[in-house]
């Protein structure tokens, strides 16, 4: 038996082992080289690797304002089972790219499912991953209420049999950017993104609506007071019945720029909805719609509406306006420096109490308005450049 010494870098390095030990947790929960980074590894069943992401989170309970944390997941599928991944202050969560990092949730024990959640006053960042949602019942991507959230590069897919939604944000300002929802509902409703109060900053979003259900869908709906920066927003959406752009409610004022819109096939087919009390600020934007009974571009059932810069073209063998004006009194449709084209009229105006002026732009398709309803039309011109009177005829 030998009674030599341990070597001084066995020492060593059980004085390192002890010295991690003493640190605490939230410095063992790293991966090294890392101090304040966790990776996940994806090289694991679904279950297993979901498991693990979770387990990574539950684990990181010092993070502060001045000890944020990172988890970065590696490529992979994560499936969360019936659970749901509630970010936590100062962690961000980084993907390894769209089509790499898959965080999902495909079963659920309520009715309504939501694979990420993020609680008011949450300050973190989701970035570089896809979020799915195919739980049965109604399913939403990402559900938040925090006003510190950034959601960054990040592909949302909810395909659900009871409605689905790509993602909820209540009376928060988040800053989106580069978030392509891809929704889809077997039974009830699909929405891309809910904006329900709250101010937040939108850009570059990309929303796919193909749905076969029998309910409506809508790409964008703001409501409950809502005041969105909504800049370079995407949507194509087509079904078998009623579709919808962008709808805007409940005293909603948005600021709507530089969008580009489709909302094809079905029954009806809607770009933007404003409903009652409203007053959307939309500029630069193309919307084109089609449909087999009613096509409309832009349906003012109430609001306040400035249109500039922007082109409307609407398609189809029935009811096919660019502009439909029917809100009561106080409603309102300004339009400057836009080109409105329907297959039937550029502009109807159905309600006596509704007020239109248009201001140097183009009118294709005609304009009908009730005797008491006469709308203001100034320096604009019809499809052959043909001045068009102050009346719009």
């Amino acid at each position: 038996m030998s009674n030599r010494s341990p070597s001084r870098s066995l020492v060593l390095l059980l004085a390192l082992v002890l010295t991690l030990g003493a640190a605490g947790s939230a410095f063992a929960q790293a991966t090294p080289p890392y101090q304040r980074t966790a990776i996940v590894l994806g090289g694991g069943t679904p279950a297993a690797n979901g498991a693990s992401l979770l387990a990574t989170l539950a684990s990181i309970t010092t993070a502060s304002a001045t000890n944020p944390w990172l988890i970065k997941v590696e490529p992979g599928i994560f499936d969360l089972g019936s659970a749901e991944l509630v970010m936590k202050n100062f962690v961000d969560v980084e993907g390894s790219g769209r089509n790499s990092t898959f965080i999902q949730k495909t079963t659920s024990l309520a009715f309504t499912s939501n694979t990420i959640v993020v609680n008011a006053g949450v300050d973190a960042e989701i970035r570089n991953l896809t979020v799915v949602n195919t739980a049965a019942g109604s399913g939403v991507g990402i559900r938040n209420s925090s006003s510190e959230l950034k959601v960054t590069r990040i592909n949302i897919e909810v395909s659900n049999t009871s409605g689905s939604t790509g993602m909820v944000t209540t009376n928060s300002n988040p800053r989106l950017s580069g978030v392509f929802p891809r929704v889809n509902s077997v039974n009830g409703e699909a929405v891309g993104l809910l904006v329900d109060g709250g101010g937040p900053i939108i850009n570059e979003m990309f929303v796919f609506i193909l749905d076969s259900s029998t309910s409506g869908n809508v790409g964008l709906r703001i409501q409950n007071n809502a005041t969105p920066v909504v800049e370079g927003v995407s949507a194509v959406i087509s079904s078998s019945v009623v579709n919808t752009g962008i709808e805007i409610s409940g005293g909603s004022s948005p600021r709507i720029t530089n969008n580009r819109l489709s909302v094809l096939g079905g029954t009806d087919a809607y770009g933007i909805v404003v409903l009652d009390g409203t007053f959307p600020d939309i500029q630069e934007v193309t919307v084109s719609t089609s449909a087999n009974e009613v096509s409309v571009a832009l349906f003012n059932r109430g609001g306040n509406v400035f249109l500039g810069s922007s082109v409307l073209r609407s398609a189809g063998p029935n009811k096919s306006f660019a502009l439909y004006a029917n809100g009561g009194p106080g409603s309102s449709t300004r339009v400057n420096q836009s080109t409105l084209e329907g297959e039937q009229l550029a502009v109807r105006i159905q309600n006596a109490s509704t007020a239109v002026a248009v201001g140097a732009s183009q009118l294709s398709g005609g304009v009908t308005y009730p005797a008491s309803a006469v709308p203001v039309c100034v320096a604009s011109f019809n499809a052959a450049y043909g001045a068009l009177t102050a009346t719009c005829l």
